[in-house]
């Protein structure tokens, strides 16, 4: 079985995260995966300015830098933004997946 690792940008607790996970229900998804969702130790409120986004982008990164030690298949940055994202994917081997399409 396939696992997963989202990574969500906000410091949820667990009724946060089970709101998260309870989207994924809208879609279909292949039998063999496994989906963990993992919020940011902190994160911006907004994604308005350079400082939110810098934020944002090392709250992701630090929340996703362990997916590959973890055993994890593949990372699923949770947000529009793609969010640390580039960072992940250049020191990671797995996939790091984007939900938006981040112009660098």
């Amino acid at each position: 079985m396939a696992r997963v690792v989202v990574l969500v940008p906000f410091a949820f607790d667990e009724k946060g995260l089970a709101n998260r996970r309870a989207q994924q229900s809208s879609v279909e998804l292949g039998p063999d995966i496994e989906f963990d969702y993992k919020p940011v130790k902190a994160g911006p409120a907004l994604y308005d300015s350079p400082h939110d986004w810098l934020l944002a982008d090392m709250s992701m990164y630090e929340a996703g830098i362990t997916a590959q030690e973890d055993g994890y298949d593949a990372v699923c940055i949770d947000t529009m933004s793609d969010s640390g994202m580039n960072a992940l994917r250049s020191v990671l081997d797995i996939p790091v997946i984007g939900r938006g399409r981040r112009r660098t």
